[in-house]
């Protein structure tokens, strides 16, 4: 299937983004997977995306708002005093949000490629985060997600109870960036720059980052269990176990 399929009238904002997905010369795929990104952020925004700021994307998806004088602060590869266990974990990065006398923290874990996030190694993270009084760890990989507090791995719920988890697919943080760009959130001229740079860069074929692109090999055994009228927990499990490994 080649084309887009539109039902209803087309929004002024759907039609821009249509544009200029075209003029960039991006693929019917990419562009059904943009539309279906920002589809899918509306209706957790319960208003139409030309309407959200800047404090409703990444940050504003994981119920963290940035006021007018907050300031966020990253660092990569930081090691900490408190470190559980005797192997020392190294996060890839750690941000640190201040707005007034608040302060909200999260650890940060990427993969690229075929490199998917293990059961291990976040919770690991959750240990550590908890140690130095961390709020969240946030993950990024290509593994999809309909939603950022929608993970990918099985957590024991006891590793979440003080510290959230929260993970962006890499589609999902491109889609992002176009919409800034598109609704000129951005106006520092440096800033959208460096927005720009970044969204070039994801979208390189080199930087192994890649979009949604195939459903779970689960899917066509529940659809018949549906369709027969059984849905086993059993089957509910198995495309759960699909989708992780998409």
């Amino acid at each position: 299937m080649n084309e887009l399929i539109q039902i209803g009238p087309i929004s002024p904002l759907r039609q821009r983004l249509i544009d200029d997905m075209t003029m960039r010369r991006f693929s019917k795929e990419r562009q059904r997977n943009y539309l279906r990104d920002v589809g899918r952020f509306a209706t957790w925004l319960g208003r139409s995306p030309h309407t959200a700021s800047a404090e409703d994307t990444l940050l504003g998806g994981l119920g963290v708002r940035i006021g007018p004088r907050g300031k966020i602060d990253t660092f990569t590869e930081v090691e900490f005093k408190k470190t559980p266990g005797e192997e020392k974990n190294r996060p890839d990065g750690l941000v640190i949000m201040r707005t007034g006398r608040s302060v909200w923290t999260a650890l940060v874990e990427a993969k690229v490629g075929n490199a998917n996030l293990t059961n291990d190694q976040i919770e690991a993270y959750l240990t550590l985060a908890k140690a130095n009084n961390i709020d969240a760890v946030i993950t990024l990989s290509n593994q999809f997600t309909p939603l950022p507090t929608h993970h990918p791995l099985s957590i024991s719920p006891i590793l979440t109870r003080k510290v959230d988890l929260f993970h962006w697919s890499w589609g999902h943080v491109i889609t992002q960036a176009q919409l800034l760009r598109d609704q000129e959130e951005v106006e520092d001229r440096e800033q959208l720059i460096l927005l720009s740079e970044l969204q070039r860069f994801l979208l390189h074929p080199s930087s192994g980052v890649k979009e949604f692109d195939q459903l779970p090999t689960a899917l066509s055994e529940l659809c018949a269990n549906v369709a027969a009228g059984i849905c086993s927990l059993r089957s509910r499990a198995r495309l759960k176990l699909g989708a992780k490994r998409a």
